[in-house]
């Protein structure tokens, strides 16, 4: 199955987007991977309604994440208006890694930081 992993902006108009192959159950990492996606989603989308219902204009950037499988897939992003590029990764550490998002400090990274 394919995840696709929307950033956007302020005004939620999309940046970039990034997909990957969510490990199937009975694979190495499944649960680490499942686990670490769902706290990721949770902490964003608490990043863009923080009090459960109103949308924080003062962020700078958020991430939307889908997990969608079947041929509705492309039809879901090109609903967001996106009609450019994606990139795709072959696992969700790989994804972390090209956003910028330190998975141990569960935190994006400053330009310049490593």
């Amino acid at each position: 199955m394919m995840c696709y992993f929307c950033v956007k902006d302020g005004n939620d108009d999309i940046l970039s987007v990034h997909s990957w192959r969510l490990l199937r159950a009975d694979e190495k990492n499944f649960y680490r991977h499942v686990s670490s996606l769902n706290w990721f989603r949770d902490r964003e989308l608490k990043r863009r309604f923080p009090d459960g219902k109103a949308w924080k204009n003062s962020i700078g950037k958020w991430c939307s994440v889908r997990i969608i499988d079947g041929p509705g897939v492309m039809n879901a992003i090109r609903l967001d208006g996106w009609d450019g590029e994606i990139a795709h990764h072959e696992d969700l550490y790989e994804l972390y890694e090209a956003i910028g998002y330190d998975r141990k400090k569960k935190r994006f990274l400053k330009e310049g930081e490593k």
